[in-house]
């Protein structure tokens, strides 16, 4: 029955996987509980600039 609901394509990902996705995520399965957005402390933004300068200054000093 599956193989007859999915054809074998070069999709990477069947429909099947789309439904459940959907079907999770509408009846609540997919919520997330306990979440946890202080263990890491406070942090900062950086844009990506910064970041990829920071990054390619950091790995010439190896």
């Amino acid at each position: 029955m599956v193989r007859a609901l999915t054809p074998a394509s070069d999709k990477p990902f069947p429909a099947w996987q789309g439904m459940q996705y959907l079907r999770d995520m509408m009846s609540g399965r997919g919520k997330l509980l306990n979440l946890d957005n202080d263990r890491y402390g406070q942090r900062e933004w950086a844009s990506v600039r910064d970041t990829l300068a920071r990054t390619h200054v950091q790995g010439s000093n190896q």
